[in-house]
């Protein structure tokens, strides 16, 4: 190919690009065909109420019932935000959890969920709660299993978290094992967890089908291609996906760490995962979880993600979201409070 000597042969024709830069919508990533491994459909999860509590001081009852009730009314029927995931330990996060579960049977869209340790007397005190899914800590990298348990090891921690496993299945709870430190892990245990997992499972209805949340607790994943197990973030959610895991029965909750966060969201949907777990704002231990402001926009193509998944109220519950956490200290490598605001203006204004 000849290039122009001088720019008076460049052609003067007007390019805006206009495939990857419509004019009324979200830029999109301008795929000609949709590419392998994409999920059919993607959402997304908060954690605000749990890990967000993490990233500042620790939210009052109300001010819990306030951030549920405007993603509700910013994520409406879309289905971008479909759970939110609670504390039930401390009593202002249990008295928000019952109100949340009253909202969620009166028709609120995002169904409430709770987190605890993989515990016989954790399992019972959310079956009191009527609870219909619930995340099961389980550590999985041997950083852990090692060094956390006494005596310590692989088996001894994984016959623990099966056994509560079966009680939250004997009890009627959807077990979400939440496999921390997934980054720093051993696919070959997390293989052979996740299949005892299922076996465990087995018997029981496809309501309770087991989802795994793969963790990258110290924000030390990378989204490259090229990067080997189990830093790399395609490569890991291949094996997850070779196992027989569907896209819905993953979730992806990373750290920030290395500021590669939204990166990294993106390379796990675009290798099989359906569901992204986040926080307002980014709030959360250390340097933040995923803020679901920056997720929401950037990582799902309007083609590939429910159709309202920017609402037309975005801008004003953006406000009402940042002025919650104003009393909150920012973390570094942070959102400021503001930053919401501004990116939703953009994406709202289109």
């Amino acid at each position: 190919m000849q290039l122009p000597s001088s720019p008076s042969e460049v052609p003067e024709l007007e390019n805006l690009f206009p495939a990857q830069f419509p004019k009324d919508q979200f830029p999109s990533y301008g795929w000609t065909q949709r590419p392998s491994g994409f999920p059919n459909e993607a959402w997304t999860t908060e954690t605000t109420h749990r890990d967000g509590q993490q990233g500042g001081l620790p939210l009052t009852t109300e001010e819990s019932l306030r951030i549920y009730d405007l993603l509700c009314r910013f994520t409406g029927r879309s289905g971008a935000v479909r759970q939110a995931e609670f504390f039930v330990y401390r009593k202002q996060d249990l008295d928000a959890f019952r109100a949340v579960q009253e909202r969620h049977a009166a028709g609120s869209p995002i169904e409430p969920t709770t987190w605890i340790r993989a515990a016989a007397k954790d399992v019972r005190l959310i079956q009191s709660l009527q609870v219909r899914e619930s995340g099961l800590l389980a550590s999985i990298s041997d950083y852990h299993v090692f060094h956390k348990f006494k005596p310590g090891g692989r088996a001894q921690a994984a016959n623990i978290y099966l056994d509560a496993v079966q009680l939250a299945l004997d009890a009627g709870i959807r077990p979400r094992l939440h496999l921390e430190d997934a980054s720093r892990a051993a696919t070959d245990f997390i293989r052979y967890f996740i299949e005892a997992v299922l076996g465990k499972a087995a018997g029981y209805s496809d309501t309770l089908r087991p989802k795994f949340r793969i963790c990258d607790t110290l924000g030390v994943a990378l989204p490259d291609d090229d990067v080997p197990l189990p830093r790399g973030i395609p490569k890991l959610f291949q094996a997850l996906r070779a196992t027989g895991l569907e896209p819905s029965d993953l979730e992806f909750h990373p750290h920030n760490d290395t500021g590669l966060i939204v990166a990294n969201c993106l390379a796990a949907v675009r290798h099989g995962c359906s569901v992204i777990n986040g926080t307002c704002l980014g709030k959360g231990e250390r340097t933040g979880n995923a803020p679901l402001e920056m997720i929401l926009p950037s990582g799902f193509h309007r083609s590939q993600r429910p159709r309202t998944l920017v609402c037309r109220n975005g801008t004003t519950r953006s406000r009402q979201i940042s002025a919650l956490w104003t009393r909150c200290p920012s973390h570094p490598g942070g959102h400021t409070c503001g930053r919401i605001e501004q990116i939703l203006v953009d994406v709202c204004s289109l």
